[in-house]
């Protein structure tokens, strides 16, 4: 009996414990919560938000510098990263362009399918910065999001690069 009681205590304790944790919470509040959240992250710079990333490796910073296309994205990318115009502001006939000449000219050790998702994301992403960079005056942060999401998507293109062409060394 007096060791059925050394185990129902500790029991008992962590019931009443979580029991007395539990309260309901008053959410007639919460909804303006959410406004101030948006303005608090429309403040924050970019920069603080994401860096561009670039290729580790010497052999792959020179596979991408003979990529044409990719360098030509690239430097796109460091323009939208930095606040000034670039071809994701031109036109969808010009993002159409960039990524058909980026897949066309692929490099044979990067013709995979993970390297075609991470482009289509991009692109996708590029699509979506320009239609939110027609209503920036009216969505400023909607547009500071997308652009972040474009960044994030171009450093997610790199890192499988990057990790598709180690994976190709390493072999």
């Amino acid at each position: 009996m007096l060791n059925y009681l050394n185990q129902l205590g500790p029991s008992l304790f962590v019931m009443l414990f979580v029991y007395s944790c539990v309260s309901n919470p008053d959410i007639s509040n919460i909804s303006g919560t959410s406004e101030v959240i948006k303005s608090a992250t429309a403040s924050i710079d970019l920069k603080d938000k994401i860096n561009v990333i670039e290729a580790t490796e010497m052999a792959t910073q020179k596979m991408l510098e003979e990529w044409t296309a990719f360098y030509i994205l690239k430097n796109e990318i460091k323009k939208l990263e930095s606040g000034f115009s670039s071809v994701f502001d031109l036109g969808e006939k010009d993002i159409q362009e960039m990524f058909s000449k980026l897949k066309k000219d692929t490099p044979p050790a990067l013709d995979n399918n993970n390297i075609w998702a991470r482009i289509k994301v991009l692109e996708t992403q590029s699509y979506k910065f320009y239609q939110n960079s027609l209503e920036k005056i009216s969505k400023p942060l909607q547009t500071n999001d997308q652009t972040y999401s474009t960044l994030t998507a171009y450093n997610n293109l790199v890192r499988q690069i990057n990790k598709t062409h180690e994976k190709k060394h390493n072999l």
